[in-house]
């Protein structure tokens, strides 16, 4: 990092960011660094230095919307403020966006670090609306919703700062590329979303639906209330949602039954086989104009499918 630092002090901040990265994790971003340089060919050191751009960004945003979710659980062990005090984790939440900046900086010119600021932003503003809307109780339509996703995602950034580090040596058509990184950003959301109400693997990590809890407008909750605007037990649920204790399980069942009533589960998962679809189609176009299949990325994205 650049400039002088009191190692314990710089220690005690990136306690909780060490944490976090130390939890178990699927490792999507490395892997998916790995497979888009199949195509942009880089030297393993500087993938490296953007890898670790990322995953500062990726843990920092993490420790935040825990706490401000009131999550107590990050994969199945205790989020980082439950573990390092609220004030601690937020300290440590936002010294890691900071030096991800400085590592930016010193690995990029001023064009690419610019992008980097400009995609954390972008990602606050996003996460300013959801906020908003579950402080507010405002239902987001299905595309505002999405309008927040591609605000809120980072992955852009991966094949941003690598075509940067590949310089004037074949430009890649960044249009098709950005689509990929949108479409996977909203995969991965909505995916998220629906694994969040339908998966035990979810329950075992983060609880039972814990985005009820939370109050949150997930994709499912957003069509149920399109479909059913005026379901008193919705209205119901959610205006309870949010309080201390969060909702009792038998509530929840509720809400779930509502949701399977409205068919918004079912559309849920049709709209992340569309994604699936369209991610496929956008990789088999970029294999095209680089001349070179991408089975590492084929894989990556057949991991996470929806069966």
């Amino acid at each position: 990092m650049a400039g002088d630092s009191h190692e314990p002090f710089a220690t005690i901040v990136e306690s909780p960011l060490s944490y976090v990265s130390s939890l178990p994790s699927k490792h999507f971003r490395v892997q998916l660094l790995e497979a888009l340089n199949i195509w942009y060919e880089l030297p393993q050191n500087e993938v490296s230095k953007i890898g670790d751009i990322l995953q500062l960004l990726h843990n920092s945003s993490l420790i935040l919307d825990d706490f401000q979710d009131r999550s107590p659980l990050r994969r199945g062990r205790p989020a980082a403020h439950a573990l390092f005090g609220e004030a601690q984790a937020i300290n440590s939440s936002s010294y890691g966006f900071i030096k991800a900046v400085a590592l930016a900086q010193e690995s990029f010119d001023l064009e690419s670090t610019k992008a980097v600021t400009t995609a954390m932003l972008r990602s606050f503003e996003g996460q300013a609306a959801e906020l908003h809307w579950t402080h507010t109780k405002t239902c987001p339509s299905v595309q505002e919703y999405l309008e927040m996703v591609n605000f809120s995602s980072l992955l852009h950034l991966a094949p941003q700062l690598m075509q940067a580090k590949r310089g004037s040596a074949t430009p890649v058509d960044q249009r098709s590329m950005v689509s990929l990184m949108r479409l996977l950003g909203q995969f991965y959301q909505i995916r998220d979303d629906y694994m969040n109400l339908t998966s035990a693997h979810y329950e075992k990590d983060k609880g039972f639906c814990e985005d009820l809890d939370e109050g949150k407008y997930s994709l499912p909750l957003i069509h149920a209330l399109a479909v059913k605007p005026r379901s008193v037990l919705l209205a119901s649920a959610l205006a309870a949602s949010g309080a201390p204790g969060g909702l009792s399980r038998q509530q929840k069942v509720c809400i779930l039954e509502e949701l399977e009533k409205a068919r918004s589960l079912a559309w849920t998962k049709a709209t992340l086989c569309e994604l699936q679809v369209a991610m496929s189609e956008e990789i088999a176009q970029l294999e095209d104009r680089f001349g070179r299949p991408n089975e590492l990325l084929q894989t990556l994205i057949s991991k996470v499918a929806i069966k």
